[in-house]
């Protein structure tokens, strides 16, 4: 992504979360600050700096962009559209909700967006890009509307 006059954003997976109490808004586990810090590395090494970075509000989402926003100097936004599906929300209802928001102002170019296992493959998905498996700590890039890159980090 050295070609930082296109429009590009990047999705990421949050980091491996502390599973001590799954049924908790669990932060990072130590192996999530460690695939933080190689997200750092990946994105200094080879990602234009973003203008915005954007995170779903679970606390492991959020522990996860700070590493983004803290190599950048920017504040992390909550964005409630990048929560992963509600137990109440119809499969239906949330395909449309991802839809919505990536035609929408919430998701402008040059930004980086965490969010969870069952976005991510729907945002890919819209993109032309079905069947995508992101890991934790992984991300897939998206220039000019289509995904041009999966899962470089592997931390």
């Amino acid at each position: 992504m050295q070609d930082s006059v296109h429009a590009w954003r990047i999705f990421l997976r949050h980091a491996h979360r502390d599973l001590f109490d799954r049924s908790q808004d669990n932060g990072l586990s130590e192996k999530g600050h460690y695939q933080g810090r190689k997200i750092q590395e990946w994105m200094k090494e080879h990602s234009p700096a973003p203008e915005h970075v954007f995170s779903s509000p679970k606390l492991r989402c959020l522990e996860t962009a700070q590493y983004v926003a803290e190599l950048y100097g920017l504040e992390v936004v909550v964005l409630p559209e990048l929560d992963e599906q509600h137990p109440h929300e119809t499969d239906a209802a949330f395909r449309k909700r991802i839809a919505e928001f990536l035609k929408s102002d919430k998701c402008p170019p040059r930004a980086v967006f965490c969010t969870h296992g069952d976005v991510l493959p729907e945002l890919a998905r819209l993109l032309g890009l079905p069947g995508v498996d992101i890991s934790k700590g992984d991300l897939f890039i998206e220039r000019d509307g289509r995904v041009v890159g999966t899962n470089p980090v592997r931390a």
